[in-house]
This record gives C-alpha cells, sequence and structure tokens, in this order.
C-alpha cells in the first residue's frame, strides 16, 4: 500500500505534519509503555513470570498456564497492531519487505540487545539499534549488517542478558560509591 496518509483525528482545525505526529506517536509510547506497566506488576503479570520460571509448578499451583500464555499473546499482538498502524502512517507505505523475516528479526535484536525479561530493556536495544544504524550509515552504509551482527556477539558473548541490566548495574555502583544512594544494614 502506497500514499497512506497521516491520520485524522476528526479535528476541523488540527492536521498533523511531521513534528505533531511525531509527538503523537511519543505519546502512544507512554501510554503502551504504563499499560505494560500495569500489566507486568498485576497480579496476572506475576503468574506470568511465575510460568516463564516454573511452568509445572504453575499448573501445580492450580494455574491454568495455557489460558495466561493465549491471553498474553493476545496483548503482544494488540500491542503490535497499534506499532503497525503507527509505522504505516509514520512511513506512509507498507509493502511485503516489511512483513519480511528482517524486520522480525530486527525486532528480537532489540530485545536481545537490551535486555530480555524486562520492560526498558527492548526500549534501550531499539535506541543502541537505531543509533548505531543511523551513524553506520552515514559513514558506511554497506557495512551496516556487519556492525549490527558484531553488536549482536558482543551482547552475546559478554553482556549476558542485554545492556540495560549492565547499566543498573553500572548505575547503583556509582550511586553508592558517590554516596547518591544509601546502603540499608
Amino acid at each position: 500500500l502506497k500514499g497512506i496518509p497521516l491520520p485524522n483525528l476528526g479535528i476541523p482545525w488540527f492536521t498533523f505534519n511531521d513534528t505533531s505526529f511525531y509527538y503523537f506517536v511519543l505519546l502512544f509510547f507512554l501510554i503502551c509503555y504504563f499499560l505494560l506497566y500495569r500489566i507486568v506488576n498485576s497480579p496476572f503479570g506475576h503468574a506470568l513470570r511465575g510460568i516463564r520460571e516454573d511452568e509445572p509448578r504453575m499448573r501445580a499451583l492450580g494455574y491454568n498456564t495455557w489460558l495466561y500464555k493465549y491471553i498474553a499473546f493476545i496483548i503482544a499482538g494488540l500491542f503490535a497492531g497499534v506499532g503497525g498502524v503507527l509505522f504505516a502512517h509514520w512511513n506512509m507505505l507498507i509493502s511485503p519487505m516489511h512483513l519480511g523475516i528482517t524486520t522480525s528479526a530486527l525486532g528480537l535484536f532489540y530485545v536481545i540487545i537490551g535486555g530480555a525479561g524486562t520492560l526498558f530493556g527492548p526500549v534501550i536495544g531499539a535506541a543502541v539499534v537505531i543509533g548505531i544504524e543511523y551513524f553506520a550509515s552515514i559513514f558506511t552504509p554497506e557495512r551496516w549488517p556487519l556492525i549490527l551482527g558484531a553488536l549482536f556477539v558482543i551482547t552475546v558473548m559478554f553482556l549476558r542478558g542485554g545492556i540495560y541490566p549492565h547499566l543498573i548495574n553500572l548505575w547503583k555502583k556509582v550511586t553508592l560509591r558517590y554516596g547518591y544512594g544509601s546502603v540499608k544494614d
């Protein structure tokens, strides 16, 4: 599909331009992040975490693990759909290229590089990958996949769990060392 216009909110005196649509997407991101945060910290989210850690134990405790995973899949599809709609309007184009394995793999790279199992890790991973892609494409556009592969290997080999948990640990060390945090007995 080509020529997808920016959305119309039905307000006669307001039309989107690139800047206002950026803030619209940012607002949607913050709303979705808040909703996911609430889901993760709800009893449903705790049950999902328990299923991830030890599914047989959760089944023994009486949880219908299939139903919980099914609902989690539906929620993931909902947020992916919202992201896809916003991407289509921002890009003003959807082609079969956007549905390929490369796009899916890039999303997995965001999660692996940022930190799986955390809510903010994939955001950090996306920022790092997109930032490196931007700067690499300025200097050596044909080498971008090689740089991404090297980043992936470095993350898997040396940064187990992704970048975000290591940033948190570094932040804790710095704040405790320079007296910004407190050590409780």
